[in-house]
């Protein structure tokens, strides 16, 4: 057993609002395990530090890699893998699957292919290629931006880009990239013969909305929410949809007479396109950053869990969540403690470096925010 007082690298105090808008302090507490090859999960020598900062691709700063790990509250746990989906042997497709107790989220993977117009002007795709492996992250699956139609159309933010923040260009309020994946492949708005010689195909794609010629077009920048869902088990960007939309920001959008992928699937809430002031449209959803589909109920932390088609070793690996739960407590004032009932925030599975990194949350209600140099000396406990 190990027992820690303070803050440290991998455990934390901090203030924030909870579910019923009350002030609440929570410990979050990180452990970091070795994946062995008989599926048990062994505490490991290097204990990874909670992640602070989220980190973005040094090409791609709206690719990330890395979320933060201080968010005093989720409403679900985050599952993410990083990693490839492989197969050992030259394949032109294979489906690719994550199953985390009674959850399962599956893509498909596919080979490199090029979109072409026929002698008929018909848009057609080529057959894939074979391959062996590809990345689980966004910039492979569906989405990305058409530079042809921003070059042609022009960006309209350019006319008062000296009016924005520092941290923004025109080109990031560009109207002609994919709310839900701007980093992605295979977005087109029309299907000239310039913008189809450049368009790259997604390599990994929803297994059961795949993106068609026909489909390919937009036609207009508004009609995105008719397009696939981008399907990648990495992390999903704060101004992305439908996560930006927990901040009570839309992206311009057409009507459409039938439910929005998101909320079908059950993914999102009925009314996330419903328009109202940012106050009221706020949602603590905003903090969770993993791929949709792998936002779950809070897990135990004992699952058992499939990777299919990732494991760099094994086609099908299955192994099962430490099931360590450790016991928090939270200041409770005057030098007392306060116990909490822990809640699993993130799960990590990183297969390629054989490891798993698991976050708790424990918390209690708060009297008011805490500044971080209170926060500092404030008492708290973490056993494991």
């Amino acid at each position: 057993m190990s027992v820690v007082k303070e803050p440290c690298a991998t455990v934390r105090q901090v203030s924030g609002l909870g579910p019923d808008g009350d002030w609440m302090l929570a410990v979050l507490a990180k452990r970091t395990y070795n994946l062995l090859d008989s599926g048990r999960c062994v505490l490991a020598e290097e204990q990874l530090p909670l992640q602070q900062e989220i980190l973005t691709d040094p090409h791609d700063r709206d690719l990330m890699i890395a979320d933060s790990d201080l968010f005093p509250y989720k409403p679900a746990t985050d599952v993410v893998v990083r990693g490839f989906g492989r197969t050992g042997v030259r394949q032109r497709e294979f489906v690719v699957s994550v199953q985390v107790g009674g959850a399962t989220k599956s893509l498909l993977a596919i080979g490199e292919r090029r979109a072409a117009l026929s002698s008929s002007g018909r848009l057609v795709f080529s057959e894939p290629a074979f391959f062996e492996e590809i990345s689980l992250r966004y910039d492979h699956a569906y989405g990305g931006r058409d530079e042809i139609a921003e070059a042609r159309y022009g960006l309209p933010a350019e006319s008062f880009k000296e009016y924005l923040p520092e941290h923004l260009s025109p080109k990031d309020l560009s109207p002609y990239c994919y709310p839900r994946n701007p980093c992605g492949k295979g977005y087109l708005i029309t299907a000239t013969p310039d913008a189809v010689e450049r368009v790259e195909l997604p390599q990994l794609e929803d297994v059961i909305d795949r993106l068609s010629p026909d489909r390919l077009p937009l036609g207009r920048p508004e009609a995105w929410l008719l397009m696939p869902l981008p399907q990648a088990f990495d992390w999903v960007h704060f101004g992305w949809f439908p996560r930006v939309a927990y901040f009570g920001v839309l992206p311009l959008f057409d009507a459409i007479d039938v439910p929005v992928a998101e909320v079908t699937r059950g993914f999102a809430p009925a009314d996330i396109l419903q328009d109202a002031p940012l106050q009221d449209k706020f949602s603590l959803r905003v903090a969770n950053g993993a791929s949709v589909g792998l936002q779950l109920s809070y897990l135990a932390g004992d699952e058992e869990c499939r990777l299919e088609k990732i494991h760099p070793k094994y086609s099908s690996f299955v192994f099962r969540l430490p099931g360590e739960r450790p016991r928090i407590s939270v200041d409770g004032r005057n030098g007392t403690l306060k116990n909490t009932e822990p809640v699993l925030h993130t799960v990590l599975i990183e297969p390629d470096e054989n490891r798993v990194s698991i976050v708790w949350r424990g918390a209690a209600q708060a009297l008011r925010p805490y500044l971080p140099e209170e926060l500092a000396k404030m008492p708290l406990r973490v056993d494991w």
